[in-house]
């Protein structure tokens, strides 16, 4: 919205174990639109391969006149295998992008050196560190958290996972909030929160 006010998306749902017909109304949908720049979450493996198959069916791809864009979730699945010549796929994926999530560049981002920081300064309180080896699952165990990059950086997940819990935690809080003048006592169930996550505003890393 802030770089490109006028540019209108839509957004289309398919189940994650999806039916031949959710596909093909899916597609449909797409195709209406009349976009030409068309980005998917497809996951897994059989989703992937089917509604690219099905989106050349209808001539949504492998035309030159749509460019795909794939989320990272995809990127092993394309590099991994390789496409007979001419297929629906290979000329589904001839020319795709794949676009992978990124908090950005601590120089640029003041909200992700504060994370950073933040994160950095947890390594170097004992009392911090011996918390996290105290609630390590026993799978997490072999981790070293003596290693001279650990906590370093937030890395590639760790600033997605922390507004997610942030905007859960706000989310939680307002409906409580919501509920206090409530006789009952303050309930929350999943429907009501994610609501509320949806209704979040925040500046996030």
């Amino acid at each position: 919205k802030l770089l490109a006010p006028d540019m209108v998306v839509q957004a289309v749902d398919i189940p994650f174990a999806p039916t031949k017909e959710n596909i093909e109304s899916a597609v449909s949908f797409l195709k209406e639109t009349n976009y030409a720049y068309l980005f998917g979450i497809l996951f897994p493996t059989t989703t992937l391969d089917a509604v690219l198959t099905e989106a050349h069916k209808q001539g949504l791809a492998g035309t030159g006149q749509h460019q795909w864009f794939l989320s990272d979730l995809s990127y092993s699945d394309i590099i991994s295998r390789s496409f007979p010549r001419d297929s629906p796929l290979a000329k589904s994926l001839q020319g795709a992008g794949v676009i992978s999530a990124s908090a950005g560049n601590t120089k640029f981002n003041p909200t992700l050196q504060l994370l950073t920081t933040a994160l950095q300064n947890v390594k170097q309180n004992p009392e911090d560190m011996d918390f996290i080896r105290s609630v390590l699952p026993p799978s997490a165990q072999a981790f070293d958290l003596d290693a001279p990059a650990f906590l370093e950086t937030p890395g590639l997940i760790a600033p997605f996972v922390y507004d997610a819990m942030i905007a859960s935690g706000l989310a939680a809080c307002d409906v409580y909030l919501r509920s206090a003048n409530d006789t009952s006592p303050p309930y929350l169930d999943g429907t009501q929160h994610f609501r509320s996550i949806l209704q979040q505003s925040f500046v996030g890393t």
